[in-house]
């Protein structure tokens, strides 16, 4: 009866943002000399594909040099300034800066603290140009800047020449976790016919995911699409994980041209693997549905769309994999893109990081290598990311083979109990046992809740439901405890003044050989207490009715399994909460 807590519930995950933070300098690199920090003026960053100038990039001439600054975002979310001056006809000094702009406030240029004393007396840092040649300068290490919320980020560039300023020029700005360099820019795009949107709601409650034909029948997603958590999902109670429902439709190619061919319907299953479901391993959050032929004329979807092609990897290499990604986040009516080489994120190459930004919505979407070779999905650490930006994907391993092979075949699978074993999620809506009926209280504030006598599996003979709404909506629905209910029978519930319910069902337990008489208290879909008091018997396809008092409390009658009557006798009981204050066995029941 004490199973593990399971919520059906999956609500739509909105991307985490970070305290504001003003400043982050990054102290990292520097080198150290007899006579202090060595400036790296001219050296190029860490990440060869970085020096992506942002729009708003400005232009000056002087002393017939022409300057260019740029302030860009590289893939580890640095801010950096960088000028370069081509052309000149003397010798001066060449200077470039970060500004920065917290919440719409005035700009602050930030004084570099590396100086050239011999030189440049105390002077912000910069470097003796060579006429005729291109001279380039980066913005010292200690005052670039991790890119922060509500801030925005300028360059400014200017020369000097005996102390006196000549032609400054700004660039920018870009804003935090803005179009992020690497090649990583995320765009709105037709979409792809093999990717397609998976809608799913829940009452009033609607989101989506995104998945890949890989298959004549089989749909690729992101493992927590199909069975997630409820801290993820909702910022629910930490350890309590859900099964999502089955999703609504899936639209291939989904986009506001016509691009789609109709919408197709996943069977009332979800696939994931057991590293998913029992250990929620992000190196295994992929999953798959299995969708059923077009009702009109029985075709298949990859019959109909094609299939997306896609392998077994083991990761990127090294350095990176030059990766695209679409995917529907939520925030965007139309599909997006991003073009950006997926990196390692940890040692042994099953999580990859991406310069992309993607919302939610965009979890389960393909990462295709430049062959048009999916080798991953979104998803992974954090879920795909926290924020939106950067973005996470999870290697498809042999596991993810193993569970594609299985779902193809219709077979038995080598990986027995190991986390590569392939696990069935049940993702229909809530059912109702047969020959047993919900029951009905209404809240003081106006809502209702509701019990009701599950036709699931995870006991043999059903589950109690509790679900809370107002009018026609469910608001939130959980199967508590995953606690048995009696075959044939029926739980009864009243709400309290306090706002929270109390229930009372036939439990299919073996305390007695008909099952026992239980009690249990919550608010809205969440059990807060629970007992089975005294192990008192009920009779075999009875159901307890149960009572709410003008003061407070409970009555309760049933029909016991008791032998003080050949067939059972009645049973009333007053009490609170989970306690039962008195019983009397009143040796009325015949049949």
């Amino acid at each position: 009866m004490l199973a593990k807590l399971r919520v059906l519930l999956r609500v739509p995950r909105r991307p985490g943002r970070a305290l504001p933070r003003r400043f982050a300098s990054v102290l990292t690199g520097l080198a150290v000399t007899a006579g202090g920090l060595l400036p790296v003026l001219g050296a190029t960053p860490a990440h060869a594909n970085d020096e992506v100038c942002r729009p708003g990039s400005g232009v000056a001439v002087a002393f017939g040099y022409t300057l260019q600054p740029c302030v860009y975002q590289d893939s580890d979310g640095v801010i950096h300034a960088k000028v370069t001056s081509t052309g000149g006809t003397t010798d001066v000094r060449l200077f470039v800066q970060i500004g920065t702009r917290y919440n719409g406030g005035s700009v602050a240029w930030q004084d570099s603290t590396l100086t050239d004393s011999a030189t440049n007396a105390g002077d912000h840092v910069g470097f003796r140009t060579t006429p005729g040649t291109d001279n380039v300068a980066y913005s010292s290490l200690v005052n670039r800047f991790v890119a922060a919320p509500n801030t925005t980020y300028y360059a400014r560039a200017y020369l000097t020449d005996s102390g006196t300023r000549y032609g400054d020029v700004e660039a920018g700005p870009i804003g935090a976790g803005g179009t992020p360099s690497d090649g990583g820019s995320t765009w709105t795009t037709r979409g792809e016919p093999t990717v397609g949107k998976l809608y799913y709601h829940l009452g009033p409650v609607q989101w989506n995911c995104t998945g890949t034909v890989i298959a004549v029948d089989l749909v690729a997603t992101a493992g927590h699409c199909i069975y997630n958590s409820t801290g993820h999902a909702f910022g629910g109670p930490p350890g309590l994980w859900l099964n999502a429902p089955s999703p609504d439709r899936f639209v291939p190619n989904d986009n506001s041209s016509g691009g789609g061919v109709g919408s197709w319907y996943a069977q009332d299953t979800g696939w994931v693997t057991k590293g998913w479901h029992d250990y929620h391993a992000a190196d295994y959050d992929f999953g798959v549905y299995r969708i059923k032929p077009r009702s009109t004329d029985g075709a298949y979807i990859g019959n109909v769309v094609g299939t997306h092609r896609w392998k077994v990897s083991s990761g990127v290499s090294a350095a990176s994999t030059p990766t695209y990604t679409v995917g529907y986040p939520g925030d965007y009516s139309d599909p997006r893109a991003c073009n950006a080489p997926a990196t390692r994120f940890n040692g042994d190459n099953s999580q990859l990081r991406l310069s992309c930004t993607f919302a939610d919505g965009a979890s389960g979407g393909p990462l295709s290598d430049s062959t048009g070779t999916a080798y991953a999905n979104v998803g992974g650490y954090e879920q795909g990311g926290s924020s939106s930006y950067p973005s996470y994907g999870v290697v498809w391993n042999s596991a993810f083979d193993n569970l594609v092979r299985y779902l193809e075949t219709g077979g038995n699978t080598s990986a027995g109990a190991s986390p590569d074993a392939p696990s069935q999620v049940d993702t229909t809506a809530p059912r109702v046992a047969p020959n047993a009926n919900p029951a009905l209280a209404s809240l003081p504030d106006g809502t209702f809740q509701t019990a009701w006598h599950g036709g699931d599996t995870d006991n043999p003979t059903g589950s109690l439901w509790i679900a809370n709404g107002s009018g026609t909506s469910l608001n939130g629905f959980s199967e508590p405890n995953l606690l048995g209910v009696a075959a044939g029978t029926s739980p009864s519930i009243v709400a309290n003044p306090d706002g929270s319910w109390t229930a009372a069902w036939h439990g299919a337990d073996s305390d007695n050989p008909g099952g026992s008489l239980w009690l249990a208290t919550g608010v809205g879909t969440t059990l807060t207490s629970l007992s089975e008091p005294w192990k008192l018997g009920v009779a075999a396809g009875t159901s307890p009715s149960l009572a709410a008092l003008p003061g407070g409390g409970w009555a309760l009658a049933w029909h016991g399994a008791d032998t003080g009557n050949p067939a059972g006798s009645l049973w009333v009981a007053t009490g609170s909460g989970t306690t039962m204050d008195r019983r009397l066995g009143a040796g009325l029941a015949r049949g």
